[in-house]
């Protein structure tokens, strides 16, 4: 288990003090944060899978929770407004069985978005969270400053043939441009 509290003033800092290689890493619990948010970063993340990118911010933000959220603008500069995250859940999960939402919920105060977590894989799980936090901004009209995450529990998934281990050099070659 390492040290849970990090801080980083990038994205790709971010990324490099949660995940400095490809290999199993364990946080619990998690407590991380971003000062800065870089939305063009996020797009060429985005560009790896958009189909990916668009279901997480289908399955978890619902558009009666989002016309909630706008309905709370002023709190949101003044004291926050909290956001439900977790709508539908499609398909199936790890082993076959019924899938769990990991994200539990948001809080917006001003431009700073804190999100809470009962899991994270922090390879595949955080690169398309990062988009759905993007495009929940964009959908509030808000442009992120900051991002800070509390996770229960926070690790990497790196068994040979899955989906992280083609993706964690794409997200790295991303984030070392």
């Amino acid at each position: 288990m390492r040290d849970s509290l990090k801080k980083s003033d990038s994205l790709a800092d971010f990324y490099s003090t949660l995940l400095p290689a490809y290999q199993f890493v364990h946080y619990s619990p998690l407590y991380a944060r971003v000062n800065g948010w870089e939305s063009k970063l996020i797009s060429k993340i985005r560009a790896i899978n958009p189909k990916r990118a668009s279901d997480r911010f289908n399955n978890y933000v619902s558009p009666g929770e989002l016309d909630r959220v706008r309905r709370f603008t002023p709190f949101i500069a003044k004291r926050g407004t909290s956001i439900r995250l977790g709508h539908s859940k499609p398909g199936l999960g790890m082993g076959g069985g019924e899938r769990d939402f990991c994200i539990l919920g948001a809080v917006v105060r001003r431009r700073a978005l804190t999100v809470m977590y009962r899991s994270i894989d922090l390879i595949g799980g955080l690169a398309y969270d990062l988009t759905l936090f993007d495009s929940l901004g964009e959908s509030l009209g808000v442009r992120w400053s900051s991002l800070t995450v509390f996770a229960m529990t926070a690790e990497t998934q790196t068994s040979k043939g899955t989906s992280n281990e083609k993706l964690y050099p794409k997200l790295r070659r991303i984030l070392n441009e």
